[in-house]
């Protein structure tokens, strides 16, 4: 009989004739990513953000200034919300530094009580996407005789 150590299929299991005989892997499989992350600057100086939820229980999307953050504690949290696989989710970002390029990446999450995280997307299988943020105030070009024509 021949044994794998690691399945193509899952986590390493411990198992004797037949590989997957109901038994539990030895180290749990990272979260499926969060697809169709897409940032858009809308409305002023908001950013939308949309995505598909991973497999985890909760979807965290942070932003840096200088590059793409690393993981799920290495950058600014724009929001941290529960989700379930497969959902359609969005945000809007308002608070978005203006003149900047914000580098976001999005990750998916399960959670424990207490805030622990045993299992995330990693770094690797998370969704990212750039914008620049150019927020400028729409204005209308007037002169001081046309505002006194309004009030004579």
């Amino acid at each position: 009989n021949e044994h794998y150590v690691f399945s193509p299929r899952h986590g390493g299991y411990a198992g004797q004739a037949y590989l997957y005989n109901c038994q539990e892997p030895l180290c749990e499989e990272p979260n499926a990513p969060v697809l169709d992350f897409d940032a858009e600057l809308v409305h002023g100086c908001f950013v939308r953000l949309t995505w598909t939820a991973g497999s985890g229980d909760r979807t965290m999307i942070l932003y840096r200034t200088d590059r793409y953050p690393t993981g799920y504690e290495d950058g600014t949290v724009v929001v941290d919300i529960a989700s379930s696989p497969g959902e359609h989710q969005y945000f809007f970002h308002t608070e978005a530094p203006n003149y900047m390029l914000l580098y976001y990446k999005a990750f998916s999450l399960s959670g424990l009580p207490g805030g622990d995280v045993p299992n995330n997307s990693f770094a690797e299988c998370s969704s990212a996407d750039t914008i620049l943020t150019d927020c400028q105030i729409a204005v209308e070009e007037t002169s001081w005789g046309a505002i006194k024509k309004k009030f004579e």
